[in-house]
C-alpha cells in the first residue's frame, strides 16, 4: 500500500504553434514548485523527437524546443507504453496520414520510485481522432518466480568470499560446468545465511543506531555508534555494488553513496526487458500474465515440433 501523497497533472498543450513554447516555460516554473511525486498526463500537443511522428513534415518543428527543455529541466521521464505507438491521426486513410504521439504520461523519479509496477496503456480510438490513456499504478505479478543462481556483484567484498570459492571448488572432482554450478549454489546459500537481504538489514541497522542514540544521553554510546556507523557504511557499499550490476553502466560515482540513479537505471532496464502484453495471431491483445506465458511456451512449442523442410516446400 502506498501511503505517500503525490500530484497528477493533467494537461492540454496548446494547438495554436505561437503559443507552445511561453506555454512550456511556464508549466516548467509551475511544475518546479510542486514538491510531491508528480505524474503528468494529456494530450500535450508535442513531441520530443521525430519518431514519434510519421508522415506528414519531418522537419524539427521549433515549437517543440522548450517542450524538450521541459522534460529536461524537471527530470521527466517517459513511461512506456503498450499498445498503439501513436495516438493521435488526421484521419486519412490513403492521402497523406499523419501519426502523431501527442497523448503521453510522463513523471518524476519519485513517482516512479513510488509505482515501479504501473503499466500505461494506450486504448483504441473510438469517435476522436485521439486515444485515451489508462494508467494502472499497481500491476499485480501472480506468477511466481522459480530461484535461480545469480552471481552477486557485492559478494567479492566480503573477507569470506575467496576462502568460500576455492573451498567449494577444491571439494569434489566433478566437471568445470559442474564445479561452476556447485560453487553458485554454495554462494547463494551463504548469501542467504550470512549476509541476508540487504535492503531490510540497512533498515534494521539504521534503526539500531538510532535506538542507540536514543541512550547516548544515559550512558556511553560512543562505541556502539562507531560500530554501527561502520556496518551502514558496508552495507551502503554493497548496495552500490548491487546497482552497477543491475544498472549496466559503465560510468560509477566513486564518492556520492547514493544509489537513487542506480536504482532508476534498474526500475527502466527492468521494464523494457519484460513482456507483459503480446498481439495473438488472430489480432486480440494477451495482457495476464499466464495468458502471455501460455501463449510463447504454446508458439514456441509448435515452432519447434515444425520440420523446416516442409515449410521448403509448402512455398514451392
Amino acid at each position: 500500500m502506498i501511503n505517500n501523497d503525490w500530484d497528477l497533472l493533467c494537461v492540454y498543450g496548446p494547438p495554436q504553434h505561437h503559443l507552445r513554447n511561453i506555454f512550456w516555460v511556464n508549466l516548467s516554473d509551475y511544475a518546479a514548485q510542486i514538491p510531491k511525486p508528480l505524474c503528468i498526463v494529456g494530450d500535450l500537443n508535442a513531441i520530443s523527437n521525430l519518431t514519434e511522428k510519421q508522415g506528414g513534415s519531418q522537419k524539427s518543428n521549433p515549437a517543440n524546443c522548450e517542450f524538450k527543455n521541459f522534460i529536461h529541466s524537471r527530470s521527466l521521464i517517459g513511461m512506456g507504453f503498450i499498445g498503439p505507438a501513436f495516438m493521435w491521426s488526421n484521419g486519412a486513410t490513403m492521402d497523406e496520414p499523419i501519426f502523431e504521439r501527442l497523448d503521453i504520461a510522463i513523471c518524476t523519479p519519485d513517482w516512479l520510485f513510488m509505482f515501479q509496477n504501473n503499466r500505461v496503456m494506450h486504448l483504441p480510438r473510438l469517435k476522436s481522432d485521439h486515444a485515451p490513456i489508462l494508467i494502472n499504478t499497481y500491476r499485480v505479478n501472480n506468477m511466481k518466480t522459480k530461484f535461480s543462481i545469480n552471481f552477486e556483484y557485492y559478494w567479492v567484498d566480503h573477507p569470506e568470499f575467496n576462502n568460500l570459492v576455492h573451498n567449494s571448488w577444491d571439494s569434489n572432482n566433478l566437471s568445470i560446468v559442474d564445479k561452476i554450478n556447485d560453487v553458485g549454489r554454495e554462494l547463494n546459500k551463504w548469501s542467504r545465511k550470512e549476509i541476508g537481504n540487504i535492503f531490510r538489514v540497512f533498515e534494521e541497522t539504521k534503526q539500531q543506531l538510532l535506538g542507540v542514540q536514543m541512550d547516548s544521553h544515559t550512558r556511553d554510546t560512543k562505541q556502539e555508534e562507531k560500530e554501527l556507523c561502520q556496518r551502514i557504511d558496508y552495507l551502503n557499499l554493497l548496495h552500490q555494488r548491487y546497482y552497477e550490476q543491475g544498472s549496466k553502466v559503465n560510468w560509477i560515482p566513486n564518492v556520492d553513496k547514493n544509489t537513487h540513479v542506480f536504482h532508476l537505471y534498474v526500475i527502466q532496464r527492468k521494464r523494457r526487458n519484460q513482456i507483459v502484453t503480446i498481439k495473438s495471431s488472430e489480432g486480440n491483445w494477451i495482457t495476464e500474465t499466464s495468458e502471455v506465458i501460455n501463449f510463447l511456451v504454446n508458439h514456441f512449442t509448435n515452432l519447434f515440433k515444425r520440420d523446416p523442410d516442409e515449410d521448403i516446400l509448402r512455398k514451392i
